[in-house]
């Protein structure tokens, strides 16, 4: 089936194509393009590109985004059809003549439909209606052969609702600045609909082609209250409301399936303006990307219309990925009439609260019983004090089912019942040993045993005690980090034995004396003087680094295979004088791991130790009294010497000069050198001329040529640039004085991929600064270059 409209299809290519061009004009400019069309598809307010930043127009203005999503139920079966949902199915094959709207064919109610809409109002907290009804809203298009669509526009299946979600997105997982915050977005309704067919646009043939294969598939619209503020909580709100459905088994969720699309409707204000501002509609985003581009490119577009005195236009909005930009659809200015009217074909849906009304209709309450546990359940439960989770950490465990279950399995297990212990080594600990990517939450960079396995098969091979008897053993200070990871490397090769017998076996315990850890430290100070006191003054990590394994070194002679303690270690080195400054760098690295009432509990310092360092502090104190006392007598014995100087002198200035001795004639034998003179003077010359050699050659030596190790961060524009392109305009810069090194790809978020690439530059020779501003030059696909790292050779 074809439905052929040339005029429509000749105006969009025209469209893109114009767009692509000035898009490409203009995209470094500093003005802002209009851009119009006589007939009328692009009005005046379309705006191209923004010389401005989103954060400018922030400071004055409020964004106001109100979501409509649309989600399809999981069935074998459309909504008032028996036709089949299969998605990979032949165009225009999965179509009964009820969904291509033969006459005489009826719509049937799907029930399992009904059970999922149900079921979805429980889980949003919503009031189930006991009465809905389906409507007809008419409008014509090809790919709705019926002329109307099945809703529920008046009487909707569930209403008045809310949903709350952790407001954040794994684009700030290297942002430790960002916190996480709860949000509460009300819902207005959910009502059920059937879905429209598929119109693609062929340009060869320039013809619309329609595959009816989705027409009357069953949809779950959710109609939200415009309380969102940005683009990141749409994000956030979308992400919970999948988590959700996903967990009552309602829909699959699959963005790029059209399982769940999203309309966003975007409007801006004053800040502190009560007052909403005239909305548009961005229709069909289906994925988080597109949204977060979307959004904000529109939030920006109106911004810069209010800027400029213009009006905004009540529209219908579409988005090309290929500009990155909004084009027009429909103009809803021009009210366009549905002509809404009850559906005389089905009856109303009469839903049952505690029973009543006989067994043929649905109980709400046996539904309620039967429902699963929820993402919000799970997160009020983790929000408890007994784990200490921060939202963060709440997040990354919700949107991974897998860790979530694992998290659960060592807590249980765990004789510690410390939640921030759990997460950091299931993060810290299991994470890196399976996966080759650097997790913000990593605290160990660990190599993967086999990056080929799946966590899931650690529970095949470890058992769950043992994986809580691992944890306890790490954060008691009985084992090393990579005793941990050698123990989970044998358990991987089928090991049978407890974490107790094999450590107990090989020996593999950390020393608990403290009288041996302080002597290993003060020795290793007393070896190393210089290290101590560089890193007393400038406070680099790496002397730390080097201390540390120093005294590692030292104690592996005495230690029969114990190793030492790297936290025993930091305190211990901490009490000693010359590393008090460590307190207070380990201050902002150390409280994550020992805050709360889990790391009172695990009892590492003894009273022997505290009655060990008050009676080191009093001595420290006898001590400091001594040197004060020596230093008051050592002051005046200065006095009493400065004045006896003084009397000295008084007395030298009275008493009368002596006159000068007449010098002695002098020897005539000493005018004659005897002894050969010439010879002095001869090794005089021969020395002096060596010395002059020698500063000639000197000068001549070329001098040291300052270089630096530079790393930079080369970000896209979007995920469908071409990075090697990218890397290989790049190194065709060339300048006097710069060397191109290693380079990597480095994720960003929504499937953007950063270049880090490593340069080293003469100081003297090429600038930073200019070398951006050349990468920059290569503008179709660089977007901004950072300084990453910058070290001094």
């Amino acid at each position: 089936m074809q439905t052929y409209t040339e005029s429509s299809c000749r105006n969009s290519r025209l469209c893109h194509v114009i767009m692509i061009m000035l898009r490409k004009l203009f995209k470094f400019s500093n003005c802002v393009i209009n851009t119009s069309l006589q007939n009328g598809f692009l009005p005046a307010s379309q705006t191209l590109w923004f010389s401005c930043k989103a954060e400018k127009y922030l400071e004055k203005y409020e964004p106001i985004i109100g979501l409509e999503v649309h989600a399809q139920i999981l069935s074998d079966s459309k909504l008032f059809s028996s036709a089949s949902t299969n998605f990979t199915s032949r165009p225009n094959s999965q179509a009964t003549y009820f969904d291509v709207s033969l006459p005489g064919t009826l719509p049937v109610l799907n029930q399992k439909c009904v059970l999922a809409a149900i079921k979805t109002g429980l889980a949003l907290d919503c009031k189930i209606s006991n009465k809905s009804t389906f409507d007809r809203k008419h409008y014509f298009y090809g790919d709705m052969p019926n002329g109307y669509q099945i809703t529920q526009q008046r009487n909707p299946i569930a209403r008045d609702g809310y949903i709350d979600f952790i407001v954040y997105d794994d684009f700030y997982e290297n942002d430790r600045s960002f916190d996480p915050y709860l949000k509460r977005c009300r819902l207005k309704q959910i009502q059920l609909e059937q879905d429209s067919g598929k119109s693609l646009v062929d340009e060869e043939m320039n013809a619309n082609l329609i595959d009816l294969n989705r027409a009357g598939v069953p949809l779950l619209e959710f109609v939200f209250e415009p309380d969102l503020r940005s683009t990141l909580e749409a994000i956030s709100l979308v992400r919970e409301l999948i988590a959700i459905l996903k967990s009552i088994e309602v829909c699959s969720c699959r963005m790029e399936e059209g399982a769940l699309r999203v309309d966003a409707n975007v409007s801006v204000r004053l800040a502190g303006n009560q007052e909403l501002g005239t909305r548009t509609e961005i229709k069909n985003l289906n994925s988080f990307r597109i949204i977060r581009e979307a959004s904000e490119y529109e939030i920006q577009r109106q911004c810069s219309l209010l800027e400029r005195g213009e009006k905004i236009i009540n529209e219908t909005l579409g988005y090309d990925i290929r500009t990155k930009s909004t084009f027009v659809m429909r103009d809803k200015e021009i009210v366009q009439d549905y002509r809404f009217m009850p559906e005389p074909n089905l009856p109303a849906i009469v839903l049952s609260i505690d029973g009543e009304g006989g067994k043929e209709l649905i109980n709400i309450n046996a539904i309620q019983n039967e429902m699963p546990r929820l993402p919000k359940d799970i997160r009020q439960c983790l929000l408890d004090k007994q784990f200490g989770l921060s939202l963060r950490e709440i997040y990354f465990l919700l949107h991974n089912p897998t860790f979530l279950y694992l998290f659960h399995q060592i807590f249980e297990s765990s004789q510690r019942k410390c939640g921030l212990d759990c997460f950091e080594f299931l993060v810290g600990y299991l994470k890196p040993i399976f996966q080759d990517k650097i997790d913000p939450f990593t605290l160990n960079k660990i190599e993967p045993i086999n990056s080929k396995a799946s966590l899931e098969t650690i529970l095949e091979f470890v058992c769950q005690e043992y994986l809580g008897q691992l944890c306890d053993m790490i954060f008691d200070d009985k084992i090393s980090e990579t005793t941990a990871h050698d123990l989970l490397k044998l358990y991987l090769q089928n090991e049978q034995r407890s974490p107790h017998e094999i450590v107990e076996k090989y020996n593999w315990w950390l020393i608990q004396d403290i009288d041996q850890i302080e002597q290993v430290c003060r020795q290793v100070i007393q070896q190393v003087p210089k290290i101590a006191k560089k890193y007393a003054k400038n406070g680099v990590r790496k002397p730390k680094s080097m201390l540390i394994q120093k005294a590692f070194y030292q104690n592996q002679p005495t230690s029969k295979g114990k190793k030492m303690p790297t936290k025993a270690l930091h305190n211990e080195l901490q009490s000693l004088q010359t590393f008090q400054f460590w307190q207070v760098e380990n201050t902002g690295s150390s409280s994550s791991k020992n805050t709360g009432e889990c790391r009172s509990q695990s009892g590492r310092g003894s009273d022997d130790r505290i009655q060990k360092l008050e009676k080191r502090v009093s001595e420290m104190e006898s001590t400091i009294l001594k040197l004060t006392a020596t230093l008051s007598q050592l002051m005046a014995t200065c006095d009493g010497q400065q004045q006896q100087q003084q009397q000295q002198k008084s007395v030298n200035k009275q008493a009368p000069t002596p006159p000068k001795a007449k010098p002695a004639p002098a020897d005539d034998d000493d005018d004659v050198d005897l002894f050969g003179s010439d010879d002095d003077e001869a090794a005089n010359e021969l020395r002096q001329k060596r010395l002059d050699e020698y500063a000639a050659k000197k000068a001549k030596k070329p001098a040291a040529v300052a270089k630096s190790s530079v790393v930079l961060d080369i970000k896209p524009w979007d995920d469908e640039t071409d990075m090697k392109e990218m890397e290989r305009l790049a190194r065709t810069v060339e300048m006097d004085g710069l060397v191109w090194g290693a380079s990597k790809l480095v994720p960003l978020a929504f499937g953007i991929k950063k270049l880090q690439i490593v340069c080293v530059i003469e100081d003297e020779k090429v600038s930073v600064e200019e070398l951006s501003e050349k990468l920059v030059e290569f503008e179709d696909y660089v977007q901004s270059v950072d300084v990453a790292a910058f070290n001094k050779i």
